[in-house]
């Protein structure tokens, strides 16, 4: 791996890359981010959003890289990920993955941070009460309660191979025209970036395995893990009316809001979401 690609971290951290296997078919690639010397004795598993790629967190990682040992798991839409032909893409078959992550790192009972962000956000949900050793808390960054795909998307059931980079790019055009905050222009670039980088039959494939996930509210009631929920007021990317439903609905919830999409990818949410989980890693060890 070329040296550059991990050239946001601070003096003395490392970079460990590892391919776990997440199920029978897929093998993800898992970073390990390692201080010099940890200030914290637990760990962080992150899982960030759909397609989302490392640069666009790089000041998020390089703050978090010098506090604490970090996980930064990449889903199985990503290029990254080792895929055979049969691999599904729904939001059960991701949020699958992250359980066996965990259970392949062994990671203790009470002794790490699980956060997400977007997709990585609503998979940590639809976990939160399935994994076998449980965090100690979990952060959800700008979370989905469906993936507003429009229904027209059933027609790249049957769209050509030669046909989805000129789908690719009208995708583009869309968002960045009707989704994307034009006030926040490092949004538009990550995403631009993102999008042109992103493996398009994965990208075709998780499409139509997402369009039809819808949050199933319960499910929220049944988390009493502490759990803090980031929104951005000014990111019309996401939906922040469902966003603020998800806080409302969790039994145990903190909310912080961000303003932009960019502004939850900075090294000042990384500060918000480790003083969080330092809280609350404190919390657990206090209570009897």
């Amino acid at each position: 791996e070329p040296e550059s690609q991990f050239d946001f971290l601070p003096p003395h951290s490392r970079a460990k890359i590892d391919y776990v296997p997440a199920a029978p078919d897929v093998a993800l690639r898992c970073i390990e981010f390692s201080p010099e010397t940890s200030r914290v004795p637990f760990r962080m598993l992150f899982v960030p959003g759909w397609i989302s790629w490392m640069d666009s967190w790089r000041h998020f990682l390089n703050h978090l890289a010098a506090r604490l040992p970090l996980h930064y798991l990449e889903t199985r839409e990503k290029p990254t990920a080792r895929v055979n032909g049969t691999a599904e893409f729904a939001l059960h078959d991701i949020a699958g993955d992250i359980v066996n992550v965990a259970e392949h790192y062994r990671f203790p009972d009470g002794e790490y941070a699980l956060v997400g962000s977007s997709l990585g956000a609503t998979a940590v949900i639809e976990i939160a009460n399935r994994l076998p050793k449980k965090p100690f808390c979990i952060v959800l960054m700008l979370p989905n309660a469906d993936f507003q795909m429009p229904r027209s998307i059933v027609i790249l059931k049957a769209l050509p191979y030669r046909l989805l980079m000129p789908a690719k790019r009208l995708v583009q055009w869309i968002m960045v025209k009707f989704k994307i905050n034009p006030d926040d222009a490092d949004h538009r670039q990550h995403f631009i970036a993102a999008l042109t980088a992103a493996d398009s039959v994965r990208l075709k494939e998780s499409a139509l395995g997402l369009r039809n996930y819808r949050l199933d509210w319960n499910t929220l009631a049944a988390i009493d893990i502490p759990c803090l929920v980031v929104g951005a007021a000014a990111d019309i990317q996401h939906d922040q009316d469902n966003i603020m439903k998800i806080y409302h609905h969790l039994p145990n919830a903190e909310y912080r809001d961000l303003r932009t999409f960019t502004s939850s990818h900075s090294s000042r949410a990384a500060q918000i979401v480790y003083d969080y989980i330092c809280e609350k890693y404190d919390q657990s060890k206090a209570t009897p």
